[in-house]
């Protein structure tokens, strides 16, 4: 009994046999290639980006003249009576607008009951006729409609498609005038440099 209580002691967990990873064999010319097609891939997202952001639109420019602090518009305070008939005021065109919006509904789910009422008597009536009604009319489509727009064309308007020149880098890549002076420096002292190695050159030789 003892022996049997020692046993019981004794606690043992499942064998654990997962299967070992296979090694991945690495392609140098696999490899390459990848880095290949991403630098590729970069370039073409890159000279898009550039494409985009060569485009303007003259109407999304902001005059700075209109952001000066004394243009800006004093903040009208408001008393309280004229608050409570603002706000008195939207809650009745609240109540209107929801009461148009009920009785709009209403004569919507009217006309559609009357119309399935009118297929289930035509459908009674003749099978034919109800089939040719419920079928699309192909006649309609596609639909083409003109009408007055939101803002009229100008006339003879002479439409910029809005490609510029971008000089920004080349105006970063100029060089300042310290920047000028300092290569003619660097410029000056390597002829200088050269010229006396010709003269202690033709020194050794006589």
């Amino acid at each position: 009994m003892n022996l049997f209580l020692q046993f019981r002691s004794f606690h043992t967990s499942i064998a654990l046999r997962a299967a070992m990873k296979k090694r991945q064999h690495t392609d140098l010319r696999m490899i390459q290639a990848m880095e290949k097609r991403k630098k590729k891939r970069r370039n073409i997202l890159q000279k898009m980006y550039n494409q985009l952001t060569k485009r303007t639109v003259d109407e999304f420019e902001v005059d700075y003249d209109l952001l000066v602090a004394d243009r800006q518009r004093p903040i009208t305070k408001i008393s309280f009576e004229e608050q409570e008939r603002r706000a008195l005021l939207l809650k009745d065109w609240t109540r209107f607008r929801m009461k148009q919006n009920s009785l709009h509904e209403k004569a919507v789910d009217a006309a559609i009951a009357l119309q399935y009422k009118a297929l289930k008597e035509l459908q009674d009536f003749s099978p034919e006729l109800f089939h040719q009604a419920i079928c699309c009319d192909d006649s309609i489509f596609p639909l083409s409609a003109s009408g007055p727009t939101l803002t009229p064309p100008i006339k003879n308007f002479d439409f910029d498609d809005g490609y510029v020149t971008d000089v920004t880098v080349q105006q970063r890549n100029e060089p300042t005038e310290l920047q000028k002076r300092i290569a003619d420096a660097k410029k000056n002292l390597e002829q200088e440099k050269e010229r006396l190695k010709r003269i202690r050159l033709s020194q050794k030789k006589s």
